[in-house]
């Protein structure tokens, strides 16, 4: 009421000040009353007025921003507790594999290694997502270093990987590009064994955080968020143990590189030769002109049978030394003539202007 007789009372609201006190009075009017803006028109708003409605603008926008930053926020918590969950959840159920349930156990691998991607895509993200991380991504120094350290893995990777088929083979890898593909990424991880311990150090946050909370004693503001993160991260580092140190440990990855090379880089036929269903033909050289032959693998595994399997192992032998022929279109006469020694010597040619050798 005393707002609206101040509003009724002012001189000044249609009336032109004419001397220099009726003009501080129609400032202070201007500076001192607040009407109500939503009830009355714009022409009946002082300074204050405006000065309180751009106040309340700016309150309820920051309001607003405010909300809208911690709805997305839970969103993005929301989402990864979802993703973690999830994966948590089919690595669990994939283990329930029963020989009484034909298509389960046809799926079931698939299953796990879609629960075990999005496990680690949960950890990843949380981590990624952490402040710490955050803050020192700002850098442009720790980001050349780390671009730096992983151009360096992934050539000592290449390296390894070209070495092995080399020395399995006794040709370049450049040969056997997609087994040295492979082959690279799995060195790869196996060189970064060290980011368990980048899992051990979030994990104990995690703990301290769920700790901090029980404390409280509040069920709404428990780290549910925490729990998953310690079981993902615990599934994450043993997994990647497993791969890195048995799967493709030192015993097994010389066999693995060699029945990868075989089905991935190894051709059925040759067109410069009779091909044998019991061999199989790689060409190498610089114009493909070269053709090294080796036995078969005669083994139909899974990628789970070759990723985790170690029975058929013990049924690959690795040749210490390969069949090599010179492969052109006007050899193919030629080598029908070609024979192979029992002896382990180097084959016979029956026509004199054939070549052939070993590879060790």
């Amino acid at each position: 009421m005393l707002i609206e007789d101040e509003i009724e009372s002012r001189k000044f609201r249609y009336t032109k000040p004419r001397t220099p006190e009726e003009t501080v009075s129609a400032i202070y009017e201007e500076l001192s009353i607040v009407p109500n803006d939503k009830d009355r028109r714009s022409s009946e708003r002082t300074i204050k007025g405006y000065l309180h409605a751009i106040q309340e603008h700016m309150s309820d926008s920051r309001w607003a921003e405010e909300r809208r930053h911690k709805m997305r926020s839970s969103a993005e918590a929301i989402s990864l507790w979802t993703c973690g969950g999830l994966g948590l959840f089919l690595v669990l159920m994939s283990s329930q594999a029963s020989s009484d349930i034909t298509w389960w156990n046809s799926v079931s691998y698939f299953v796990f290694v879609f629960g075990t991607v999005l496990t680690v895509m949960f950890v990843a993200a949380s981590i990624e997502k952490s402040s710490t991380v955050t803050q020192m991504l700002k850098y442009n120094s720790v980001k050349l270093l780390c671009a730096f350290l992983f151009s360096a893995a992934v050539v000592y990777s290449s390296a390894q990987a070209s070495t092995l088929l080399n020395g399995i083979f006794g040709v370049d890898s450049s040969n056997l590009p997609f087994a040295r593909a492979l082959l690279s990424a799995a060195f790869f991880m196996k060189m970064c064994t060290p980011v368990l311990f980048i899992l051990a150090f979030f994990s104990l946050a995690h703990i301290v955080a769920i700790w901090v909370a029980t404390k409280e004693e509040d069920f709404y503001s428990f780290p549910w968020g925490s729990v998953i993160f310690i079981v993902a991260a615990l599934f994450s580092a043993g997994s990647y143990w497993w791969i890195t140190h048995k799967a493709l440990g030192d015993d097994q990855i010389k066999v693995k590189a060699y029945k990868l090379a075989h089905y991935l880089d190894f051709n059925s036929k040759a067109y410069c030769i009779d091909s044998s269903s019991t061999e199989s033909y790689l060409f190498f050289g610089n114009d493909q002109n070269k053709l090294l032959i080796d036995q078969k693998l005669e083994i139909d595994e899974s990628f789970e049978d070759f990723l985790k399997g170690t029975a058929s192992l013990g049924e690959v032998t690795i040749p210490s030394r390969f069949k090599v022929l010179p492969c052109t279109p006007n050899d193919r006469a030629l080598k029908k003539a070609a024979i192979t020694p029992q002896d382990g010597s180097p084959p016979i040619d029956t026509d004199a202007g054939s070549q052939s050798g070993y590879a060790n």
